[in-house]
């Protein structure tokens, strides 16, 4: 004789994009801070981007296109991971204005580099274009300097954690040294 057992997993609820109202046409990761803001990044074949979600599946912005740091207008290609910091509020710093902001991290793997936003100032209460001004470029990452990669080896990130302390750790596609 043998007994039920009872299922391991059982949907709660299916989140698509006719749920969210956006069209995602290929979510590769997703990130939620402590805020309840959720981060999708989505590879377009022509234009990826991260949409920005409050914590009723409402859009809150889309990052897709952004100023560069040499002041050149740019655009997100291949996002391919997302990461926020910090993911929890006792993260913050009471004392260091400077660490005490929320920090988006995108890994535009196909461009090599991982791109850094200020996502501090988005407000869940705002439209999408009314937020689009409170997302700030911040800076690139590009290939890091290394000994331990070999010569003509290429940066392709595919996956960005970063630490209370602000040390980014990144998986890369090509990347098989000091994993």
């Amino acid at each position: 004789q043998y007994m039920e057992s009872p299922h391991a997993y059982v949907p709660y609820e299916v989140i698509d994009q006719e749920f969210l109202g956006v069209t995602l046409a290929n979510p590769t990761d997703f990130c939620v801070d402590f805020e309840n803001i959720i981060y999708i990044s989505d590879q377009d074949t022509d234009l990826g981007s991260v949409v920005i979600l409050n914590d009723k599946f409402g859009v809150v912005a889309r990052i897709d296109k952004f100023t560069n740091g040499w002041g050149v207008p740019d655009k997100i290609i291949s996002p391919a991971a997302v990461f926020v910091t910090p993911a929890r509020a006792e993260d913050y710093l009471p004392t260091d204005e400077a660490l005490n902001t929320k920090t988006l991290y995108v890994c535009d793997s196909t461009q090599n580099r991982i791109l850094v936003f200020d996502v501090t100032n988005i407000d869940p209460e705002l439209t999408p274009e009314e937020n689009a001004a409170n997302i700030v470029y911040n800076t690139t990452i590009y290939q890091p300097e290394s000994d331990v990669f070999a010569e003509g080896h290429i940066f392709r990130p595919i996956a960005v954690a970063v630490d209370k302390v602000g040390r980014v750790y990144s998986v890369g596609e090509l990347t098989h040294q000091g994993i």
